[in-house]
């Protein structure tokens, strides 16, 4: 009987993406294995590709300080968006299906199965997108006001009512829902971030909206004079 000595195969297991996490009253800087910075708001996801170290996958807002590499862009996916930094410093946010995009330094292109062509964004520019509305605006943007989630304040200019009360909801620490035929209605002011309430009672005051408690849940409808 002859006996054949064979070598053992190895099979590694393959290699999970890195993926960063905030709990709901948590941010959190990370440095990304392409060297990347990023600062994640409270309720944040974001995935590193194992593949790609230069492309990132976000569900939430974060703050990206990207040292640009023409031959290899920095891209962050939030669902069926893509942004692609050809600068250094900007915001990204997605949520209920919105996106906001807005530049603080560089410049940066936003691309979409939706758009017929890449949108490109120069410092001092946000973009909205809310897909389920078909609604897409590119509005002007102080750079200073760009991540000022990061230092307590959250800073807008024409923004989706949505938007605010998504990222009201966020930092207030519990959940705030809006009328979806007030969804859209365009917001500007400045709302400071701080535990509990406040924030849901700076947005009342600055809109004129009603707030109704129903059980765990805060939802903003008409005030009595609109």
């Amino acid at each position: 009987m002859a006996i054949v000595s064979l070598p053992l195969l190895r099979f590694d297991a393959p290699t999970a993406s890195p993926v960063y996490r905030t709990a709901a009253s948590e941010m959190r800087s990370v440095t990304l294995p392409s060297g990347a910075k990023a600062t994640l708001a409270p309720g944040s996801t974001l995935v590193a590709n194992v593949d790609n170290a230069r492309h990132v996958r976000l569900t939430g807002t974060a703050f990206f300080d990207v040292r640009h590499d023409p031959a290899s862009p920095f891209t962050v996916e939030a669902a069926d968006f893509l942004v692609k930094d050809v600068g250094t410093r900007f915001d990204v946010s997605l949520e209920n299906g919105i996106l906001r995009v807005a530049v603080q330094a560089g410049t940066v292109s936003v691309s979409s199965v939706r758009f017929a062509q890449p949108v490109v964004l120069d410092a001092g520019k946000a973009l909205f997108a809310d897909p389920g509305r078909g609604v897409v605006e590119i509005t002007a943007q102080a750079t200073e006001a760009v991540g000022s989630w990061r230092r307590g304040r959250l800073v807008y200019n024409r923004a989706p009512l949505g938007l605010v009360v998504a990222d009201v909801s966020r930092y207030a620490g519990r959940r705030v829902e809006i009328r979806r035929d007030l969804a859209n209605r365009r917001f500007s002011g400045v709302i400071t971030i701080e535990p509990g309430a406040s924030a849901i009672d700076t947005l009342k005051q600055l809109t004129g909206l009603d707030a109704r408690v129903e059980g765990s849940t805060v939802r903003l409808v008409r005030g009595a004079g609109d």
